[in-house]
C-alpha cells in the first residue's frame, strides 16, 4: 500500500536580519530615543531652599528645578541682593551703571521657543529695572521693564522695552506709568519662537492697570540660552523685587541623537535578493 506523504509547505522566505550585533544595538537605542521633542520646565521662588536657610541668596546658588546656578550675566556688574518680603531683591546704588543677575537652563539648553515668567515689584522708576533675555555667550537680545526715558511727549516713567539693548539702549514705550512715587508691581509674561530670519516676542504684563499685550519682531534668529534682572542706578538708587520664575518650552533632540537614530534605520534594511 502507498502511503502518501503531505507535500512540503514552501520554505517561508528569510527574515532579513541586522547586519551584526552593532544593528541590533542601534535599533534598540532607536526605541529608546525616539525622535521627538521632550518638554522642558524650569520654576524658582525665594521660599526655596537654599535661599530659606541661607535668608539670604548668593551667586552660585541653585533652588529650584530646571536651571543652572545664579550666576553674574553679561558685562554687567554684580548687583546687591537680599531677600525681603516681596522676594528676591537686587539693587544698584546712584551712579551705578547697570548690574545684572540670571539664570542660565540646565544642560546649556538653548531654546528656539518658550516662555518666561515671573512677578515683580519696581521700588523706583528714575533709571532702569527690569528683565532681559539673552542668546549664546550672554548676547543681549530684548530687555524690558521699568525706566524713564525719552519719548516723543517728553520724559515720563512707564513700561519699556528695548531691542538688543547692550551699550546701545534704545527703549521704545509700552504704556505710561501716571504716579511715579508709588513702587509698580507687574506680572510678566514672555514668549518667544526663532526662525530662519530672526523672532517673535509675544509681551504680556498685567499690573494695576488693564493687561497689555504687545507683539515684537526681532532680526537677530539665536535661541535664548539665559534670563536674567538688572538694574541701573542713576540720580538715586534702583531697586528690583522679583519671585516665582519660570521658564517652559520644548527642547529639540541633540544633533548626537538624531545621527543614531538614522544609522540604525541604515544598518537595519534588508540587503536585496541577488
Amino acid at each position: 500500500m502507498n502511503t502518501r506523504h503531505p507535500t512540503p509547505s514552501r520554505i517561508p522566505p528569510a527574515v532579513p536580519r541586522a547586519r551584526g550585533n552593532a544593528g541590533v544595538l542601534l535599533a534598540l537605542l532607536a526605541l529608546l530615543l525616539p525622535p521627538t521633542a521632550r518638554a522642558f520646565t524650569a520654576t524658582d521662588a525665594s521660599t526655596n531652599e537654599p535661599y530659606a536657610t541661607q535668608a539670604t541668596w548668593n551667586l552660585g546658588d541653585n533652588g529650584g528645578t530646571g536651571f543652572g546656578e545664579w550666576r553674574q550675566v553679561g558685562s554687567s556688574a554684580t548687583p546687591n541682593r537680599s531677600l525681603d518680603a516681596d522676594g528676591f531683591a537686587i539693587y544698584a546704588n546712584a551712579g551705578v551703571g547697570e548690574a545684572a543677575v540670571g539664570r542660565s537652563f540646565a544642560d546649556d539648553l538653548a531654546l528656539a521657543s518658550g516662555t518666561f515668567s515671573v512677578t515683580a515689584t519696581h521700588d523706583s522708576t528714575t533709571h532702569f529695572s527690569g528683565f532681559a533675555l539673552y542668546s549664546a555667550n550672554d548676547a543681549e537680545l530684548l530687555r524690558w521693564g521699568v525706566t524713564t526715558a525719552e519719548a516723543d511727549a517728553g520724559t515720563y516713567p512707564g513700561f519699556w522695552y528695548a531691542i538688543g539693548a547692550g551699550g546701545q539702549t534704545i527703549y521704545e514705550p509700552i504704556d505710561r506709568i501716571y504716579d511715579p512715587d508709588t513702587p509698580v508691581t507687574a506680572d510678566y509674561s514672555i514668549s518667544w519662537s526663532v526662525f530662519s530670519t530672526g523672532m517673535n516676542i509675544d509681551l504680556s504684563i498685567t499690573s494695576d492697570s488693564s493687561p497689555i499685550t504687545r507683539q515684537l519682531s526681532l532680526d537677530n534668529s539665536s535661541a535664548v540660552t539665559s534670563i536674567a534682572a538688572l538694574v541701573a542706578g542713576s540720580t538715586q538708587a534702583e531697586t528690583l523685587h522679583f519671585d516665582n520664575i519660570s521658564a517652559e518650552g520644548p527642547a529639540v533632540p541633540e544633533p548626537a541623537t538624531i545621527a543614531l537614530l538614522l544609522l540604525g534605520t541604515l544598518v537595519l534594511r534588508p540587503r536585496r535578493g541577488k
